[in-house]
């Protein structure tokens, strides 16, 4: 099972004036180490004002992040571990954002699904999990909310994480707030 520990994280080599890039060195199969960068976006979507989105792998040569490599870390869970950990760096020095944790893979969402689940204990301490799903309206008269083009008008709806929801019900997207309670590192 993949543990989170603040205790257990790589060194950053460098780290954004604004909190939101990151560079370090996680350890792969090979005993090698890859360079990856943490990056902590907005969310381009008017809907969703304050939230960030959070993600990370390995450095590209024009500076971006390739999603399309699988590495294999040494230690999943150090490498988690260190992202989350400057995400909630993050978080404390901008209080009113959220984060946002979306996998881009079906895959991906599952393990980040099941790392909220297997250390609630642990995250609740430093962040409240959210699932973020969407709904269209269904009006009285049985039609749908529909936008001007006469689509189906999706919007979000922002939920407490359900920690009974299962890996076959995956939330859109996963999101972390501050705990305003959380203890400082």
């Amino acid at each position: 099972m993949l543990m989170i520990d603040f205790e257990n994280t790589y060194n950053r080599i460098w780290t954004s004036f604004d909190l939101r890039r990151a560079n370090l060195y996680a350890e792969v199969e090979g005993n090698r180490f890859v360079e990856l960068l943490i990056k902590i976006d907005a969310m381009d979507d008017p809907e969703f004002e304050g939230y960030n989105v959070l993600s990370f792998g390995p450095v590209k040569s024009d500076g971006s992040i390739d999603t399309s490599v699988r590495l294999k870390y040494i230690d999943v869970g150090k490498v988690l571990s260190t992202i989350l950990l400057q995400g909630w760096i993050f978080l404390r020095g901008n209080q009113d954002c959220f984060l946002i944790i979306d996998g881009s893979t079906d895959l991906r969402t599952i393990l980040y699904h099941q790392i909220l689940k297997n250390n609630r204990d642990y995250i609740e301490v430093y962040f409240r999990p959210l699932g973020i799903d969407y709904y269209v309206r269904r009006k009285r008269d049985d039609t749908y909310e529909l936008d001007e083009f006469g689509q189906l008008l999706p919007k979000p709806m922002i939920f407490d994480f359900d920690y009974k929801r299962t890996k076959y019900c995956l939330y859109k997207y996963y999101a972390l707030e501050l705990n305003p309670n959380s203890v400082k590192f």
